[in-house]
């Protein structure tokens, strides 16, 4: 039964964020669709990842929590968002599902040559890689981000949604004015 809820969470997840992008990557003049800011602008992008630290406690109850810190060096189609990611997570695995998924957290802070963005995470840590673009990968993470432009950015808001596993990820987002 927890298998199926990974597989279902996952596969939400990625159709979520495929639906929502690819209306506003397809490159007609439509209107970016509903819950798009206007203006917003496409950003794709590729990451390499290195595991600084990694911890991990178990609680009375059986579940085991994770805190894990990364360096991630994104390459984007946009250079407001090339740079440097260092990225804490933190992620729970209830009693009995340590070995299938967790849910996790995180905060970031991307640094470019021109400016900064701070931001936070929503996530899902596939740790069996349960879809078929995952088979093979232990684990495979699907990501929501969410940063706020600082410095040169100040004003800017950037998203993305990743997939990938801890040492190589793909990200789509956008960069819109903060409303």
């Amino acid at each position: 039964m927890a298998r199926r809820r990974v597989v279902r969470t996952a596969a939400a997840l990625t159709a979520g964020a495929c639906a929502g992008l690819l209306g506003a990557c397809s490159g007609d003049d439509a209107e970016a669709p509903t819950g798009f800011p206007t203006g917003a602008e496409v950003v794709m992008s590729t990451s390499t990842c290195t595991v600084l630290s990694r911890g991990n406690s178990v609680a009375d109850d059986g579940t085991e929590v994770v805190t894990e810190e990364f360096e991630c060096v994104p390459v984007a189609s946009d250079p407001r968002v090339t740079g440097t990611e260092s990225m804490t997570f933190v992620t729970t695995f209830a009693p009995g599902e340590g070995d299938l998924a967790g849910l996790c957290t995180g905060e970031s802070t991307l640094t470019t040559d021109e400016g900064s963005w701070r931001g936070t995470a929503l996530c899902v840590v596939d740790a069996v890689g349960v879809l078929p673009q995952a088979e093979g990968e232990r684990p495979f993470n699907y990501a929501e981000m969410t940063y706020v432009g600082e410095g040169a950015y100040e004003g800017l808001e950037y998203r993305y949604i990743a997939a990938g596993t801890n040492g190589r990820l793909a990200y789509a987002g956008w960069i819109y004015e903060a409303e």
